[in-house]
């Protein structure tokens, strides 16, 4: 009867542990593409104010995008 409750056990905390391992996975993967997005969306905005000529407004999407890119990277290590 131990042995089973102690199997039970250990079997229920393996699986508790590949749960959090699961859901940190899908944070990781939800933020990635967040932020991709994010990406995306400062290219595209990038894309208009060169089009409409606007240099300083470029210079801000630039700043906000090397931004972004030393988070992620801080995210990474």
């Amino acid at each position: 009867m131990i042995m089973i409750i102690i199997i039970v056990l250990s079997v229920f905390h393996d699986h508790n542990m590949i749960y959090a391992n699961i859901r940190r996975v899908t944070d990781m993967n939800l933020s990635a593409r967040k932020a991709s997005l994010q990406v995306d969306d400062y290219l595209d905005l990038l894309n208009l104010a060169a089009r409409l000529g606007d240099v300083k407004w470029q210079k801000e999407i630039l700043r906000k995008l090397e931004y972004m890119r030393h988070t992620v990277a801080e995210m990474n290590h």
